[in-house]
């Protein structure tokens, strides 16, 4: 026991001096609305961050392949009304082929190629959040009281949950 908390006392000791300062890495220019990183290493690089600029179209999509170090801006299209959603939930099936669903419900896109470029897949669904799930092959959007799934990652069919 005594052995535990020596080296316990050691790993907090230097977690503290390793990690005790933070640093900007970079400034997204706008408040950050959610952060994903794809988790298909140890050590997952990929992901993105989601900035809502304040207006539907000032609303921004960042993505980094090396942990965080460098950001580019990700350009998709604008929904059916002309504004640019707030990407709210991500999900991935594998590195290639993910969906993000707007904060706010309203639409999903959908990425083929590690999420370099989207397009929207479907518009005026009061979902919000979206999840892979690998043990059935589909793909679950929810919200309160609604939910879909998909089992081609496109199309979407309603379904209701009772208890």
């Amino acid at each position: 026991m005594k052995k535990l908390f020596i080296l316990l006392f050691f790993v907090l000791i230097v977690t503290e001096q390793s990690y005790g300062q933070w640093k900007k890495l970079f400034d997204f220019g706008s408040g950050i609305r959610t952060i994903y990183f794809k988790e298909f290493s140890s050590t997952p690089l990929e992901g993105f961050v989601s900035v809502d600029g304040g207006t539907s179209k000032s609303n921004k999509l960042w993505r980094t392949l090396d942990g965080g170090q460098r950001w580019t801006l990700v350009s998709y299209p604008a929904d059916n009304h002309g504004w640019y959603p707030t990407p709210g939930s991500f999900t991935f099936k594998n590195q290639n082929e993910g969906w993000f669903s707007e904060f706010l419900g309203h639409c999903v896109y959908r990425t083929v190629d590690g999420g370099a470029s989207w397009v929207q897949i479907v518009a005026d669904v009061p979902e919000s959040q979206i999840l892979y799930i690998p043990s059935t092959d589909r793909l679950i959007l929810s919200g309160s009281p609604t939910y879909s799934y998909s089992t081609d990652g496109i199309n979407f069919t309603p379904f209701s949950i009772t208890g």
